[in-house]
């Protein structure tokens, strides 16, 4: 190395390997396995058996834990023939542009006569349904 004394060179390498460790784990934390974010959650609208008004209006004051807000999505019992958007969104698994093609092919196609007609919706495979199906229920309409 450039006029280095022995002492100076081992000093450069010893913090040039720090610094280029220091690289690799942030490279590693922001491109590899980013932290997850939980402070950013939405929160979580109460669901309330009945008028879906309601159930709109309310939302939780404080922010849940990562598994109460898991817990509480898995518990709603929802029916597909006659969900709205947004409750149909409270299911696991289910955003809003999956919400929103299961209101589409029920526009289209008419009620669901049982939960394995969900899988005629795109995007919704048999994993997808076998998480969603102990908060559903299947209703048929009947036309009159």
């Amino acid at each position: 190395m450039l006029c280095f004394t022995k002492n100076e060179q081992r000093v450069l390498i010893f913090l040039s390997i720090g610094f280029f460790s220091g690289v690799c784990v942030w490279i590693y934390r922001e491109h590899v396995q980013p932290l997850p974010d939980i402070a950013s959650e939405r929160p979580q609208r109460v669901p309330i058996s009945g008028n879906s008004m309601q159930s709109d209006n309310l939302i939780k004051k404080r922010q849940p834990h990562y598994a109460d807000a898991l817990s509480a999505r898995n518990t709603v019992k929802i029916d597909i023939n006659r969900a709205s958007l947004e409750e149909l969104m409270q299911l696991s698994g289910i955003g809003s542009v999956m919400a929103q093609r299961i209101l589409d092919y029920r526009n289209q196609k008419g009620a669901f006569q049982n939960k394995e007609a969900l899988l005629k919706v795109r995007g919704i495979g048999p994993k997808t349904l076998k998480s969603i199906e102990n908060n559903i229920i299947i209703d048929p309409i009947k036309e009159e």
